[in-house]
């Protein structure tokens, strides 16, 4: 487990069960957010009624906790699910200390170009 020495750190707790600590060494950017999303329902066309129902509500919750390695412009990943109504989910800023790799790291996306012909 890395320690970031002197950076606080946030621990992502989901119904009593600690899944992850995180931290940054250096400077950077964390955050844990929790998103209710709605999209339009897909055309169920040929679907299988077992597809359909997994489709029929086209709405669920996800749970993100990452974060930007600034100076390394790396996009970090220490978790993502799906919670559920009921679900209880903490979030405890913690003092300086030892904290969980991430899961995954990665570039971020490309810009678009500038169409404002600057």
């Amino acid at each position: 487990m890395p320690d970031n020495g002197i950076n606080p750190r946030f621990q992502l707790v989901v119904n009593d069960q600690t899944l992850k600590i995180g931290g940054l060494s250096d400077q950077g950017v964390m955050s844990v957010a929790v998103s209710w999303i709605c999209r339009p329902l897909k055309n169920r066309g040929e679907q299988s009624e077992t597809e359909a129902v997994a489709e029929s509500s086209g709405k669920h919750i996800q749970l993100h906790f990452s974060g930007l390695i600034t100076e390394a412009n790396k996009i970090i990943n220490w978790h993502h699910s799906d919670p559920s109504v009921g679900d209880e989910i903490t979030i405890r800023i913690l003092p300086p200390g030892e904290f969980d790799e991430p899961q995954r790291v990665s570039e971020p996306p490309p810009c678009p170009p500038n169409d404002s012909g600057d």
